[in-house]
């Protein structure tokens, strides 16, 4: 073709272009959900600089004041450390190798996330005043940009520099802000020149192309919309407009008003994703397509059908690796984006309260959906979401009505039954009739107000029906009867067989409103009834206890609630979709119980209107759909859109404290760690960990468990601290996340650990004490001799101290060794009489344990004497080994240890192992002469007490008595131990009624 008539179509096409300056701004709209975080959160500032995604899909910012990571639920600050010598207004830059460049005033600082490490690789000059744009990087080079004009290309391998180039032939504004600036697009990038556009060669510094005059430029980034194409936008006559420039052309390809975005300052900036880009202006994001300009574009809008970010500006935009589109504000903090993968609807008005859903009723031939609602009146929407009429007041009325019950008459013709009233109202072609239908009863019974639970059914034969807390009404479309039953109606009920099914006083009441003959079931336990239906020939419960699921013969067959993973019991209502699984709205949102018993759970965060609903505000269309009403409108779903299966899940430890100490390691990040060796006095642990998917991680169902400690997954609700307090040993501590809890779950991420042993437990440090105590008797004995030959009297004093001593180690031998002395003694009189040769082996292991525990024993000495305090824990844990200890030889005794050991009581040394001595003299004196088949060792604790009891169900004793003969050493020397102590002691006993002995000691 002649270049004069290519260059005429090029005009004629751009003149088409122009004219339709105020085209729509969207195609379509897209629906997607929205999560604000900012400083009640715990973000360090409400502006927020920068933003980038890590390997491990933590997002990192930048702030005017420091660093922060942000893992989904909580956000850590970043300090000042050893290769990051600064923090302040930083950029980043997201490397190939899954590493992070964090820019900032003194150089490049590279982030290591799978060693938590930071190096800085490459230094500015110490008289730098700015800090430069990352252009971007290719096959070999990362390029920087300085606003002086100045070209840097360093090596990406080791940071060392390549070039430094000086833009040619470019003139820079003195008041330009380093916003109007794009990123590499291959091997070129854009600048604004005053009112121009030029595009450089990355590798030569050259001028590629030069625009005309296009204006002043507004927003705050330059986008390639092609390698040939740039967008932008100008200000006209107080107008904002969007245009294309095609470079090899040199001229505006398309012109296109923003009218309903006009606002000052525009603010503008793009991602793009191979064909797919994403596109802000001011408080409104679009998805575009780069196949066409200009673009067609949808808007993303929230569930509710507002701005993604309502009013906060947005000026940056950045997707994670899941699709997830973070969103960065003008003094608003972020925003989380992401789409509606369940494509839940929602239909309510702006404004406070104003949806609080009362009754609704779909009707999808003629396309309406009825909400009726709390004070005010009567909300009527398309199903497209769309609000068609809003009706207040009854006619004639000044105040606003509550419908309770929204009951179909024929073609657009509805009944409405309305809190406070005595008749119902008439709705046709969604217009109030001014003729109300009169309330009317049988017999003398006085007529009820309409009340404010109102739940609207239909019998077997199609007859519509509304029940309040108190009333049975009979709809008709003349008139309403008001039925009274001999009973007080809870607000729920059904009809089944002809049989209307209420509740109250813990029974199930089946009425035959013909005869009103009753039968009536004892249903316990369930706080109350909410809500009911049907499924086949079984009733399904909603009680404030969670959910039941009865026979109309009025047996029981299942009851779901918390531990078999309801989120809440609290039953609002529940119906019955096309697979025959039950869906029930709580306080804690909706979720489905299938028909296995696995329960998938919907929240706010999935795009419901809150996650709070209302009584028996459910219906359910003809099609399937469901729709629940709550405290802030109606949400609606194909119940055939939830599935249980989402993206691919990670899950990560983000912290992990040893003794309330976060645990760090030189080479590994604690997301990274796989196994920790701990020693033994190392074992107060906690675990924080979170879930990176499509989803915010506060959507999971979060279990965890920790393998030789739970025998079941527990569940974590609200990504609450694990904490565990373990003695020596191995185990492996795993966690899973989901949207239902499943008791079946196959861990996501587990770590090892391993609790050393302590030294004194150890065979050398038994030899070395043993050697130890020989060396020292000898001194003191060779001591003593000397001193005997010095002077009388100090021998005799020195006898003396030795008689105390004495005396305080027989008390320990009769209370330790003596119990386990006793069991040798026990099995050496049985090894005598027995004959068989495979009992005799059991009897002689029987015996080789009762040596080991004389060791044992032993320890317990030592164990005092190794620290100044024991916590009452320590002490308790001591005490319930022994009590392990002694099963094993009088198997047929049932010894049983229940509660716990206060948490912040400590006990001097000797008192703690005084009170140690005290329950093993028991328990062996209970075990030698109370004749007792059942032994228990209380712990419990009142304000200031600790208190311990030994109970049994033996032969008893008179305690006078008893002290007369021998066998009143035991309870001599618990008593010695209770005075030296200071404790509290009382014994309780009596012939043929067992013994109790309680002592108490003081937790201050």
């Amino acid at each position: 073709m002649h270049p004069l008539k290519l260059r005429f179509v090029l005009l004629l096409f751009v003149l088409l272009r122009t004219l339709n300056v105020q085209a729509q701004l969207y195609d379509s709209q897209e629906r997607y959900h929205s999560f604000q975080f900012n400083v009640n959160e715990g973000l360090l500032q409400s502006h927020v600089s920068d933003i980038a995604i890590d390997k491990y899909n933590f997002a990192w910012l930048s702030f005017a004041n420091g660093i922060q990571r942000f893992d989904g639920i909580g956000f850590t600050d970043i300090p000042i450390q050893k290769g990051l010598p600064d923090d302040k207004n930083c950029t980043f830059f997201e490397l190939e190798d899954s590493t992070l460049l964090i820019n900032h005033f003194l150089g490049l600082t590279k982030y290591d996330p799978k060693e938590a490490s930071f190096k800085l690789v490459f230094s500015y000059p110490e008289n730098n005043t700015e800090i430069p744009a990352i252009l971007g990087m290719d096959k070999k080079f990362l390029y920087l940009f300085f606003k002086h004009g100045q070209l840097v290309t360093l090596n990406k391998k080791d940071f060392s520099i390549v070039s430094k180039i000086f833009l040619q032939n470019y003139y820079y504004p003195s008041d330009f802000n380093g916003y109007l600036i794009s990123d590499l697009m291959k091997d070129r990038f854009a600048i604004v020149d005053e009112k121009r556009i030029v595009v450089f060669n990355v590798h030569t510094g050259k001028p590629v192309a030069v625009s005309q005059n296009i204006g002043v430029v507004s927003g705050t980034k330059l986008g390639f919309y092609s390698t040939s194409v740039i967008q932008f936008f100008v200000e006209e006559n107080g107008v904002t407009v969007e245009k294309y420039w095609d470079i090899k052309s040199d001229i505006i390809i398309s012109s296109q008003k923003l009218d309903e975005l006009n606002s000052k300052p525009f603010r503008s900036a793009y991602l793009q994703k191979e064909k797919v880009i994403f596109q802000l202006y001011f408080n409104r994001l679009f998805k575009t397509y780069s196949d066409k300009i200009p673009a067609r574009r949808n808007e993303i809008v929230t569930i509710q059908n507002t701005p993604i970010t309502n009013d906060a500006v947005i000026y940056k935009l950045k997707q994670d690796h899941f699709g997830k589109l973070y969103l960065l504000t003008i003094n608003s903090g972020f925003y989380i984006a992401m789409p509606n993968v369940y494509n839940l609807k929602y239909f309510g008005i702006p404004g406070y309260r104003q949806n609080f859903a009362t009754a609704i009723h779909v009707d999808k031939q003629k396309n309406r959906l009825y909400v009726g609602t709390y004070g005010n009146g009567l909300l009527i929407f398309d199903t497209l979401q769309h609000l068609q009429k809003h009706i207040k007041n009854f006619p004639g009325e000044k105040i606003s009505f509550t419908p309770a019950g929204i009951v179909p008459m024929g073609e657009n013709k509805y009944m409405l039954m309305c809190w406070g009233n005595k008749e119902g109202w008439i709705l046709e072609d969604d217009e109030l009739k001014p003729k109300a239908v009169k309330v009317s009863s049988y017999g003398k019974t006085p007529l009820n107000a309409i009340n404010y639970y109102g739940n609207t059914l239909q019998d077997e034969k199609g007859k519509w029906w509304v029940q309040t807390s108190s009333t049975l009404y009979e709809i008709n479309e003349d008139k309403i009867i008001q039925i009274d039953l001999p009973f007080y109606l809870a607000t729920g009920g059904a009809f089944i067989h002809h049989e209307f099914v209420s509740f109250a006083n813990d029974r199930l009441i089946f009425t035959n409103l013909k005869t009103k003959k009753t039968r009536s079931y004892h249903l316990p336990n369930t706080g109350g009834v909410r809500c009911m239906t049907t499924r086949e020939n079984t009733l399904c419960i909603g009680g404030n206890k969670g959910v039941f699921i009865v026979r109309e013969d009025g047996r029981l067959l299942q009851v779901f609630n918390k531990k078999n993973g309801l989120p809440d019991e609290c039953i609002y209502s529940i119906v019955v979709d096309k697979n025959n699984d039950l869906w029930c709205s709580s306080n804690r949102g909706l979720f489905k119980i299938n028909q296995n018993g696995k329960i998938t759970r919907l929240t706010k965060e999935d795009g419901l209107q809150e996650n709070e609903f209302n009584t028996n505000v459910v219906a359910k269309a003809n099609d399937g759909e469901l729709y629940f009403g709550g405290v802030n409108g109606v949400s609606a779903f194909y119940p055939s859109n939830i599935t249980s299966t989402s993206s691919p899940t990670s899950i990560f430890f983000t912290d992990i404290k040893v003794n309330n100490k976060s645990y760090t390691t030189d080479s590994m990040a604690i997301w990274n760690t796989k196994s920790l060796n701990l020693g033994y006095n190392q074992n107060s642990l906690a675990f924080n960990f979170v879930a990176q998917s499509n989803t915010i991680p506060s959507q999971f169902v979060y279990q965890y468990k920790m393998e030789g400690v739970d025998n079941e997954w527990l569940q974590n609700d609200g990504l609450q601290t694990v904490r565990y307090f373990l003695p020596p040993g191995e185990y492996d501590f795993k966690v899973y996340a989901s949207k239902f809890f499943n008791p079946d779950a196959t861990a996501m991420q587990s770590i090892h650990l391993k609790i050393a042993e302590p030294f004194w437990n150890t065979w050398w440090f038994m030899l070395l004490l043993g050697t130890v105590a020989v060396v020292s008797i000898y001194f003191v004995i060779s001591q003593s001799q000397k001193a005997k030959y010095r002077k009388k009297l100090d021998i005799l004093a020195h006898e003396n101290e030795l008689k105390e001593e004495r005396e305080k180690i027989s008390k320990d031998l009769h209370d330790s060794i003596g119990a386990y002395a006793n069991v040798v003694l026990y099995k050496t009189e049985l090894l005598q009489q027995e004959n068989r040769s495979d009992e005799f082996g059991q009897l002689v292991t029987d015996l080789k344990f009762a040596s080991k525990d004389i060791i044992t024993s032993l320890r317990e000495n030592i164990w005092a004497l190794k620290q100044e305090e024991f916590t009452a824990d320590e002490c308790f844990l001591r005490i319930k080994s022994f009590l392990h200890a002694i099963t094993r030889y009088y198997p047929s005794l049932n010894l049983k240890v229940k509660g716990e050991a206060p948490k912040d009581t400590k006990l001097y040394y000797r008192n703690a192992l005084h009170v140690v001595r005290i329950i093993q003299e028991a328990v062996t004196n209970i075990i030698k002469h109370a004749e007792a088949k059942n032994i228990l060792v209380l712990s419990s604790e009142n304000e200031s007490h600790w208190i311990l009891e030994v109970m049994d169900d033996g032969k008893g004793f008179e305690p006078i008595l008893i002290q007369k003969n021998e066998e009143g050493n035991g309870l001599i020397n618990i008593k010695h131990r209770v005075e030296e102590a200071g404790f509290g002691y009382e014994l309780k006993s009596s012939k043929g009624n067992g013994t109790e002995i309680r002592i108490s000691i003081n937790k201050k």
